[in-house]
């Protein structure tokens, strides 16, 4: 099983797993849903939609602090994505549009990436093809997005402009941070505040996605 896979290797996590595998509880993680099932020890995160421990998604869920089944779930279903971050964008913001994007794209997606603000020049060498683009109100060349990702901020009033389009917009929301301040931005929020950086929180999206 993974734990034998694993004797290599010591952490608290995996020691507790290992018991709990020891008892006959791996395999498919469907069962582990149901009333009266065995649940994993604290600190193992273990996805529905995962699949078997076995695979590398499963594995990779042992030490995710979020469920990201709903944003796995989300990418299955739609074709079409529009990525954002906060206005004076960082190279957190940044590269996590960017790493996402190439994740997607890879996996057949559409993907479009704006920032409500102008570009910060010392930031080109991030995106020298400009990738990125401007968003411009009233927002039609977007009106088509099935899936709105907002990437390092969970406020209204760190998304300018695009705030107020995204209100009216009947794409499906997510929002991925790692900050403690959020607003209901009307979707679904997959936030860890332990996290050092956005752009891990992106890595692990992409395990979760099996990428």
């Amino acid at each position: 099983g993974v734990g034998e896979r694993l004797n290599d290797f010591d952490h608290p996590v995996l020691r507790q797993y290992r018991g709990w595998e020891s008892a006959g509880n791996v395999g498919n993680c469907d069962r582990i849903a149901k009333p009266g099932a065995a649940q994993p020890p604290r600190g193992v995160h273990l996805s529905t939609r995962a699949g078997s421990l076995r695979s590398p998604a499963g594995l990779a869920a042992l030490f995710m602090s979020i469920d990201w089944s709903p944003f796995v779930d989300l990418v299955r279903k739609h074709q079409r994505f529009l990525i954002t971050t906060h206005v004076r964008p960082d190279p957190d913001g940044l590269g996590s549009q960017l790493a996402l994007a190439d994740v997607l794209e890879s996996m057949g997606r559409q993907v479009q990436m704006v920032i409500a603000s102008t570009w910060p020049p010392r930031y080109t060498f991030l995106d020298p093809e400009r990738r990125i683009g401007r968003f411009m109100p009233p927002g039609d060349a977007h009106k088509d997005v099935e899936v709105i990702v907002v990437l390092d901020t969970g406020t209204w009033n760190q998304l300018g402009d695009f705030g107020d389009w995204m209100k009216t917009s009947t794409a499906k929301k997510v929002c991925v941070d790692h900050h403690v301040t959020q607003d209901d931005l009307g979707g679904i929020l997959l936030k860890d505040t332990s996290s050092e950086a956005t752009g891990r929180l992106v890595y692990e999206a992409t395990q979760a996605l099996g990428q």
